[in-house]
Order: structure tokens, then sequence, then C-alpha cells
């Protein structure tokens, strides 16, 4: 396990893990039955997302904790500019008072090189396996590229009856709690993407929502509210997923071309990787889970990126934001034992 030059692998709603090694079959539909992984970029512009393993089992925590690590090689890491935020800041705030924006993610990464990344990634995934808050490790390497991240944030599940999917906004340090709560900042953020949620799922279904709550990842906090939608009918999960993504957690509000357009051009001017922020999923039998891949690292050969992102609404202070892309580096490094 994980000697294979090709592997997928995903921690489900129900806390095992689906493992999956190559050699992949791309294709542009999932299989009837049995294992299919999800994986497409930020922009949805693969044609064949799907991924079919030559062979897959389920793991439970234990089964994978098992598997031996080495010790995890010391990286320098080369830390974003502020200078080069504070412009795309700048010009977000622009596009905000002019009224053509609500809200919107840029992303600034941390970089730094490995000599043997099929061994750190292995590494990183035993010392993800270990954590023990509601974070979903996912990881995937092919010859070239691979990621490993701990994700909080739910895309949505999908079966014949339901949909159920999260509002993942607003984000504090630990110690912060209690400043958290009360920020107005930070609870606009997350009602505009409670609100965005309802609008576009609202079609399908009745929807329910849990009271807006604080999920604690250890060391670092998020308002949460959960979302369920009763469908009126069977839906395809390339329907729900070109509806849903990008959210308004790491999109824009509204969701058009012409904002979509300037994000996309924000990405790239700060080198974010293209599966930073992108869907990963797995549909096993005819259950579908997926999620958004943040708090990651992404490898491309021996080169590895760290980013983050953070919501700008109009009430953002740039000082803060930065703070909050630090607390979020801070964490994955520090989960990863980096």
């Amino acid at each position: 396990m994980f000697n294979t030059q090709q592997y997928a692998l995903i921690r489900n709603s129900e806390g095992n893990f689906v493992y999956g090694e190559g050699p992949f079959t791309s294709s542009d539909k999932p299989t009837q039955s049995g294992v299919s992984f999800y994986l497409n970029n930020y922009d949805l512009t693969n044609q064949t997302p799907w991924l079919i393993p030559d062979s897959w089992k389920l793991l439970d925590r234990n089964e994978l904790l098992d598997f031996q690590s080495n010790s995890i090689e010391k990286l320098n890491w080369k830390d974003p500019s502020v200078k080069s935020f504070e412009v795309q800041f700048n010009d977000i705030q622009k596009s905000i008072k002019g009224g053509v924006l609500k809200k919107t993610v840029p992303v600034v990464s941390s970089t730094a090189f490995t000599d043997d990344r099929e061994s750190l990634m292995r590494s990183l995934i035993i010392k993800g396996a270990r954590n023990e808050g509601p974070s979903f490790l996912y990881a995937f390497q092919n010859s070239s590229c691979g990621f490993v991240g701990l994700s909080p944030e739910l895309l949505f599940e999908l079966d014949e009856k339901t949909i159920r999917t999260m509002a993942l906004a607003g984000t504090s340090s630990e110690s912060n709690l209690e400043n958290f709560i009360l920020d107005e900042k930070e609870e606009i953020e997350h009602q505009i993407v409670v609100d965005s949620l309802r609008r576009r799922l609202g079609k399908y279904g009745a929807i329910s929502e849990s009271e807006k709550r604080t999920h604690n990842l250890g060391g670092i906090v998020h308002f949460l509210t959960d979302i369920k939608i009763k469908l009126k009918q069977k839906l395809s999960i390339s329907e729900v997923l070109k509806q849903i993504h990008p959210t308004p957690a790491i999109g824009t509000v509204p969701r058009n071309k012409s904002n979509f357009s300037q994000l996309k051009s924000l990405r790239k001017s700060s080198s974010t990787p293209e599966m930073f922020a992108a869907p990963f999923g797995v549909k096993l039998n005819q259950s579908f889970f997926s999620f958004i891949m943040i708090r990651g690292l992404f490898f491309d050969n021996s080169s590895i990126s760290l980013p983050t992102g953070c919501g700008i609404t109009e009430n953002s202070i740039l000082e803060n934001e930065w703070d909050e892309l630090a607390l979020k580096r801070h964490w994955v490094k520090n989960e990863f034992d980096l």
C-alpha cells in the first residue's frame, strides 16, 4: 500500500478510508457498482474526471495507522508576500465598492521542495490519519503530481433521496473564540454562504438547516451550518456538482462569468495549484461523498505548495485577513508535524 505510483485515498462520512490503486481508468461517468473516484480541477474543465481504480478496499483508521512511516524531512518554506496580497485585497475591495461583488476568496501559498516526494507523501498520510478531529483526510498520487490534506469542508453527499452539504465560513483561532462569536464580519461572511446555498439548491426540494454553531478543528474554529435537501426527484452527480461548485465559501458571490474570471486571474497571478479548492469525491455503489480540497499540500514533481484562502467582504480588514491566512498555514503544518 502506497508503494504504487498511482493511488487515491478518501476518508468518508462514516470515518472509514476508501483506498484505490491504479492504474486508473479515466471516464466521463462512474461505474454502476463498486468504487469510482471523482477528481477535477477548480474550473471543472476535465471532461473525464472519473477515475476507476484497478483495485480498492475499505480501511478503518487503525488499519491505516498500522502502516509504517518515515520521519518527515525538514522543509524550508518560502512564505507569501504581504505586499502582493495587499494588491489583490485592494483590487477586490474596489469591485465590492463598485457593487459588482459581495464576496470572493483570494489565495496565497507557501512553497518548499523535496527530494523524495513519494516517501514524504506516505509519511504525511500516516500523520494525517492520527487526526482525531472532524476533518477528512485525502490523498492522491500519480507519476508527476499528488496532494495530501485534511479538509474540514464537505462539498455534498448524495443518494437517491437526499443532498447533504454545509456552509463553512468565518474563521478564528481557538484562543479568540469569544470575540469570534461576536464578530460582525465573520457572521456576515457565513450568512452570505448560507443564503447562496439556499438559492442554488432550493429548486431541488425542501431545505432544512441546522442552527449555526462553531466547528472546532483543534486550534482553528469556523462557523458551520448543516444543510439538507429532501429531493423531489433523483439527481445526477454531475448536475449537483455544476450547481454547487464552487461554493460561495471558496468562490464568488454573485457567481457569474465576470466575477469568476476575476477570481481565476487572481489565482493564476498567485500561482495557486489548479486542484486547490477543487472537488474530490468517491462514489461507492449508489452513494456519492465529496469535499473541497483545502488545508493540504500540493506536489508538482519536487515542488510543494501550501495554499490558503480567505473570504473578502466589504467589512474585511487587510491585517485580519493576512493573519487568517497565516493561521490556516500554521494549522496544516502543525497537523502534519511540519
